[in-house]
């Protein structure tokens, strides 16, 4: 593994990664929270840029001033190939979401979005539905979806968007593509 990127320090974003580096070579780790490593990492910070087999890679967030504020120092990347781009937020809130957007504005703007944390109502502001201005939005769900992500709010102001809508995990949720269609 090149490199290992780590949102932050939650078990469902940071579950299994100790796992990753007992069982695989890892040549480097990036993370909001570098306390959960017994190995040498290093810490995401907006301006860290990298290329990989003609795919970019540019971490956004955070910055110098918002690190170590749990989900709100999840590490913002945006993955840029053939003029597509997607955007993985970790579990980003509102207060992070303005930060970004004040930041970037428009340049937000991506093809895909990983939805902040999982669609909860604790993100998706409409702010910064509008500057990430995404085509699809992709909302992920742990298993059984036991935290009942997402709200029904926040899937309406993606879909008052045009945003297409996807989930994982959790069949109930109609939003999810039906093989064929």
């Amino acid at each position: 593994i090149d490199k290992l990127v780590i949102s932050h320090g939650d078990s469902d974003h940071f579950g299994g990664a100790n796992t990753l580096l007992d069982y695989f070579t890892v040549s480097s780790v990036l993370t909001s929270a570098p306390e959960k490593f017994s190995v040498a990492i290093t810490s995401c910070l907006a301006g860290q840029t990298w290329q990989w087999d003609g795919v970019v890679f540019d971490v956004l967030y955070p910055d110098k001033w918002h690190q170590h504020l749990g989900n709100n120092s999840s590490c913002v990347l945006r993955v840029r190939a053939n003029n597509q781009s997607v955007l993985l937020v970790g579990d980003l809130e509102a207060i992070a979401e303005a930060n970004l957007v004040k930041t970037y504005g428009s340049a937000l703007t991506v093809d895909v979005l990983v939805a902040p944390h999982h669609g909860s109502n604790t993100s998706s502001t409409p702010g910064f539905v509008d500057a990430v201005a995404p085509k699809k939005a992709i909302l992920s769900y742990g298993f059984m979806n036991v935290y009942n992500f997402s709200g029904s709010a926040v899937i309406k102001r993606y879909k008052a968007k045009d945003v297409e809508v996807l989930a994982t995990q959790d069949k109930s949720v109609t939003l999810i593509p039906k093989r064929g269609n």
